[in-house]
């Protein structure tokens, strides 16, 4: 009896120990999902210091640095990883987002196409493909990668955003809206929403405008560019008090564009 019991707590030691690691990067993978990166970059230390599939644990710790900001050390981190293991398209993908989020597209760009050549099914691949392609103005390339994101997984509501600025920048509006009628559905969004309502205005739709512009306005109240939007949606359809009160209120806030729109249209101004 004293020896089975002994083999037991022999197992459940033994079981403990080795599940210790993968436990360190599971947490880690979890924050990390949840945007918690100063969590996730603790629990992916500890998975690498315990030799637990260190490859991917240096490449999700290198992309929560980047997110957390710290491209010097989020590079290390990868570069870590691609010592272990060089073919994972998922690497160059991480690579891509440290410099994107950093401010460097043309860097980015190219990690970016290297892990579309390893793998041309990973939808988040081809939208931050868009992402840099809208950045740098060329709305075409845009469409055509977020399409490809879409056709892939559509399910989310960043592809059809993206793909409906771009869509917007080309003055293509009435299908604009349709992609920003698409993505609030699968996910409202405050920045979604005031660009489809800059869609709305763009169609002379203004009540649609300010009903939209009116929902972001209440979600953060001191948005001055959604606030100067709204007053010149208001002014052109003539509700004068609504709109002067509007373009006061951004000029408050630090937007002085709109005293041009108030000189001659609110008396008092």
């Amino acid at each position: 009896m004293l020896k089975i019991q002994f083999l037991c707590l022999l197992l459940m030691l033994f079981v403990g120990c080795s599940c210790y690691s993968q436990s360190s990067f599971e947490k880690g993978y979890s924050f990390y999902k949840k945007n918690d990166y100063q969590s996730a970059i603790t629990f992916f230390t500890e998975a690498i210091i315990n030799n637990q599939d260190q490859a991917k644990s240096y490449m999700l710790r290198g992309a929560a640095k980047a997110y957390a900001k710290d491209l010097f050390n989020a590079l290390s981190d990868l570069d870590s990883s691609k010592l272990l293991d060089s073919t994972n398209y998922k690497l160059y993908y991480h690579y891509g987002r440290a410099y994107l989020l950093s401010g460097f597209s043309d860097q980015a760009l190219n990690f970016f196409l290297k892990a579309n050549s390893m793998n041309s099914l990973d939808s988040d691949v081809h939208n931050n493909l868009g992402i840099i392609y809208t950045k740098n103005g060329d709305f075409d390339k845009s469409i055509t990668e977020e399409t490809i994101a879409i056709s892939i997984d559509s399910t989310k509501a960043d592809y059809f955003a993206n793909r409906g600025w771009a869509k917007f920048q080309l003055k293509q509006f009435d299908i604009a809206l349709s992609d920003f009628n698409k993505a609030l559905v699968i996910k409202p969004n405050e920045t979604i929403r005031a660009n489809r309502g800059m869609c709305y205005f763009e169609m002379r739709e203004f009540r649609s405008a300010i009903n939209d512009f009116t929902q972001v306005i209440n979600a953060s109240p001191n948005s001055r560019d959604i606030i100067y939007q709204r007053g010149l949606a208001f002014k052109k359809i003539n509700e004068k008090t609504s709109a002067c009160a509007d373009l006061a209120k951004s000029l408050d806030l630090g937007l002085e564009i709109s005293k041009s729109e108030m000189i001659g249209y609110c008396n008092d101004k």
